[in-house]
């Protein structure tokens, strides 16, 4: 099983961690948009802010269009398959504070 990002392939076997976006500071009310480039057949999604799940948030990106102070934080993503012995990719976790 194999998820692909970047033109780079990572099976079960290799679980750590993948930097596929950077830190950013963003202003109020600006729209904002992480979309690392994971491919793959069957994936599911889940982002997390500050290390806890985000309600509805299980696309390969995250939107927020009016942000907010309260927006800021470190975010990431974790793509799996829904298999028992599917492969499991977590982006490095990014901070996004307020400009």
């Amino acid at each position: 099983e194999n998820i692909a990002a970047s033109g780079y392939r990572y099976t079960s076997a290799e679980q750590r961690p993948l930097p596929l976006l950077s830190d950013q500071k963003v202003k109020p009310g600006d729209y904002l948009k992480l979309a690392p480039e994971l491919r793959g057949a069957d994936l599911t999604f889940q982002w997390f802010k500050n290390d806890e799940p985000i309600p509805a948030a299980n696309l390969p990106y995250l939107e927020i269009t009016n942000f907010q102070p309260e927006d800021a934080g470190r975010y990431h993503l974790v793509a799996s398959r829904p298999n028992p012995n599917g492969a499991q990719l977590t982006t490095v976790p990014i901070r996004i504070d307020a400009k």
